[in-house]
């Protein structure tokens, strides 16, 4: 058995690529407190696939490649299987819980707007879809100076004009206290719709079930 601690070399470039973007993407994570999610890893999985397909070349043929190759398959499948199962929001529970009260009219608010393409696509276009804290479009989120833009906000003031645009629809507010450039933004704003309209808890955040949890309250018009 010989053992080459130096690696291979046609396996030494994709192996640098992948841990200098590894090192430069943390570094720059932990400097800006930048969120993080599975899916940024993408940048760096061809050159990991490179490495798997490299280091199962090693083996001779016959049986032992045959059965890494299987091994890899089957454990493959398998993360496959519990990645499609897993329920990545639970915008499905709150369109749900809207429809479900049944509404003439519906003013669906998702704070923040983070919320809102998700939410959108599973209650559709049947209900007024608007995101915190300027009134847009639940499709698509402006990421341009996001955090600097949401040191403006103003929950009080949003929650006034709201209530002003309802009018006599009940409010829909599907919201979570997770994101942190928004903080308590979304708490404060409930809380003043609160001191005008009663509200009804319809749905609570299940973290440990939703990748992307979320609660939603209804405030049906004042008699």
């Amino acid at each position: 058995v010989d053992l080459d601690l130096r690696s291979r070399a046609d396996a030494r470039r994709p192996l640098a690529v992948m841990g200098v973007t590894i090192i430069i993407a943390s570094a720059a994570g932990i400097v800006l407190q930048a969120a993080f999610a599975t899916r940024y890893a993408s940048v760096f999985f061809p050159f990991y696939v490179i490495l798997v397909g490299l280091g199962v070349s090693r083996f001779r043929f016959g049986l032992p490649r045959v059965i890494v190759i299987c091994t890899l398959i089957i454990m493959s499948l398998a993360s496959m299987l519990f990645v499609f199962r897993l329920s990545k929001t639970q915008a499905g529970q709150v369109a749900d819980a809207v429809r479900q009260t049944r509404p003439e009219a519906a003013y669906v608010i998702t704070c923040p707007d983070q919320l809102g393409p998700s939410v959108s696509r599973a209650l559709g276009s049947k209900y007024t879809i608007e995101t915190y804290p300027r009134f847009g479009s639940p499709l698509l989120v402006d990421w341009v100076d996001y955090s600097e833009r949401n040191r403006t906000n103003d929950p009080a003031a949003f929650a006034d004009e709201l209530l002003r645009r309802a009018g006599k629809r009940t409010i829909f507010v599907a919201y979570s206290t997770t994101y942190l450039t928004i903080k308590n933004q979304c708490s404060d704003m409930i809380g003043r719709l609160s001191a005008t309209r009663v509200g009804t808890t319809l749905v609570l955040p299940e973290p440990k079930d939703f990748f992307e949890p979320m609660s939603l309250i209804a405030f049906p018009p004042t008699p």
